[in-house]
């Protein structure tokens, strides 16, 4: 749920605009007679003229925006994506982390975003290997994508390159690239100041930072201070950010607010701005970078702590029947995982999948109960098994030390590209481009008159892989907690989540009689299918996105 949160996150509403004009052939950018390499202009520059063996210089890629339009930082908020830049390097060629100027929050439609307009410079460290010889050319070279928005969003993408010669030491400085990165810097937030700040988690979906002066000093706080998360899906960019100033504004806290996706961080990494210097007599703004230790308030008890054995969890906290539920134990967490599975037979990337056993039951509607009842277990296997499978590679790869969570699959592109496929194929199916035999579903005439469970067990592993990284009610909350219970418990929550999605075809297997609700078969079944085979398609379509996301579209033709 967190990763399928995180890939919703970064596509955002716009992205997924842009995703279903591409799919249909709708000239989108062409309606505006404007492309990202047109809004944005994107060149490499140096502090130096020359380089030198073995003697670190700044480069600078600046972005010249069209008036209004804008790109984003590095954690572009509740919508958006960063620029990415891949290096061409000569061998021997190092180059550091982006340094990021302070970004400004930007307010659409609702949403709050972190970018920059007009202008900016990303200022990054480069060293040349010791054994350049004085008198070459050098040519650093860089492709880099971005996403421009305004009132749409256009991605764009661009080479740029820069040559410099090679001297034997002290190479001269560029004057004109140097002044302009004079603003760069000063963009960039300090390292330190004199202020402290502790992090102490309140509640389910809250932080406090505390702000203390130095022993013996006397400064005063700034009248307003904001907190731009380095970590997207952490902070929650849209919720307000209480500040508040005590003892004459001598000591000071500010409330945060967590994302839904936001999991148990350790820290909180980011930047602090402020109306003015954090260090009393400075001028200007003040940006101070920090990354307190995230601890939890012990005088807090509606973190809801969950001791089990010698570690501690912290519960996800919901209100209605998701809060009640996680209130009564595992009990609870048992029948809120069915509801989550239950719920998913609705979703519309599970329903297509579903309805071919249903068409399935509907055709064979006669058949004896014991054969019905085989079906039936079947399908729940392999959906029960899946859920499994796919939990316990999430709980060894958190063993491992690695931040993933349910629906971790979705970060791999060759399970998206694989899946993107089967989903492609069954669409085609359901609009009678071709039929499947003895298949996966196992829904042609000829494997269910001869009694094929073998189609039923895979048709539950489909469903389950297919429906695992949907989003559903009940489910953010159960899964959230599941993964950091002992393995035995998480694995039975995941089991009963399985057994959830399941239940409504082993329903109608095990008691026949319900099968009168059934509709009888008839002409509507070729348009209820060729109406499920868009819903996949639709399916496609996000996943086809969220592959775009992972690889680029160079990965995606490659």
């Amino acid at each position: 749920m967190e990763t399928l949160a995180y890939f919703s996150r970064r596509l955002g509403r716009r992205w997924l605009v842009l995703c279903l004009a591409w799919f249909l052939g709708l000239p989108l950018a062409n309606a505006q007679d404007e492309t990202g390499e047109d809004l944005v202009k994107v060149r490499l520059l140096a502090d130096v003229e020359a380089m030198a063996p073995g003697q670190e210089f700044t480069a600078g890629l600046e972005f010249k925006m069209e008036p209004h339009w804008h790109i984003y930082w590095r954690n572009p908020g509740d919508s958006g994506l960063a620029p990415q830049v891949n290096w061409q390097l000569p061998s021997g060629f190092e180059v550091g982390e982006i340094m990021w100027p302070v970004p400004k929050q930007i307010k659409d439609s609702g949403m709050v975003t972190y970018g920059y307009e007009d202008r900016v410079i990303l200022l990054l460290k480069v060293t040349p290997p010791a054994d350049l010889k004085p008198g070459d050319k050098v040519t650093l070279h860089a492709d880099i994508d971005w996403l421009v928005c305004k009132d749409i969003c256009l991605p764009g993408q661009g080479k740029v390159e820069l040559t410099l010669p090679v001297v034997a030491a002290n190479p001269p400085q560029n004057d004109e690239s140097a002044s302009l990165f004079t603003v760069s810097w000063k963009s960039l937030p300090s390292p330190q100041s004199d202020w402290t700040v502790t992090a102490q988690r309140e509640g389910k979906d809250a932080v406090e930072l505390t702000f203390q002066p130095k022993v013996g000093e006397d400064p005063t706080l700034p009248e307003s201070v904001y907190f731009f998360g380095y970590d997207d899906g952490v902070v929650s960019p849209n919720a307000e950010q209480v500040w508040k100033r005590e003892d004459d504004g001598k000591r000071g806290s500010l409330r945060l607010k967590l994302a839904a996706t936001a999991g148990n961080p350790t820290h909180l990494p980011g930047v602090l701005t402020a109306s003015s210097a954090w260090v009393q007599g400075q001028a200007g703004e003040g940006k101070w970078e920090i990354n307190p230790e995230l601890g939890v308030s012990s005088a807090d008890t509606s973190t809801g702590v969950v001791a089990t054995g010698e570690d501690k969890q912290i519960m996800p906290q919901a209100e209605g029947v998701e809060g009640y539920l996680l209130s009564l134990g595992l009990g609870g967490w048992l029948a809120l995982a069915f509801l989550g599975g239950l719920v998913l037979n609705i979703m519309p990337c599970v329903l297509p999948v579903l309805s071919l056993k249903v068409f399935s039951l509907v055709k064979h509607a006669e058949q004896c109960r014991s054969m019905a009842l085989a079906h039936g277990l079947a399908y729940t296997a392999g959906v029960v098994l899946s859920f499994l499978i796919l939990a316990g590679v999430l709980l060894a790869l958190r063993a491992g030390g690695e931040q993933v969570g349910w629906a971790f699959q979705l970060q791999s592109p060759t399970f998206v590209t694989l899946l993107t496929a089967l989903l492609f194929l069954f669409g085609l199916n359901l609009f009678g481009v071709f039929e499947i035999g003895a298949s996966l579903v196992g829904a042609d005439a000829k494997v269910s008159g001869r009694g094929d469970l073998l189609g039923s067990f895979f048709t539950g592993i489909l469903a389950a892989v297919v429906g695992a990284p949907c989003i559903g009610p009940f489910l953010g909350a159960v899964t959230g907690l599941a993964v950091q219970l002992p393995t035995v418990t998480a694995l039975s929550v995941f089991a009963v989540m399985g057994l959830g999605l399941a239940s409504p075809f082993l329903l109608l297997a095990v008691f026949p009689q319900a099968r009168v609700l059934l509709p009888k078969p008839g002409a509507w079944m070729e348009t209820f299918k060729q109406f499920m085979g868009f819903l996949l398609m639709a399916a496609v379509l996000f996943f086809l996105c969220v592959l775009s996301t992972l690889s680029g579209a160079d990965g995606m033709t490659s």
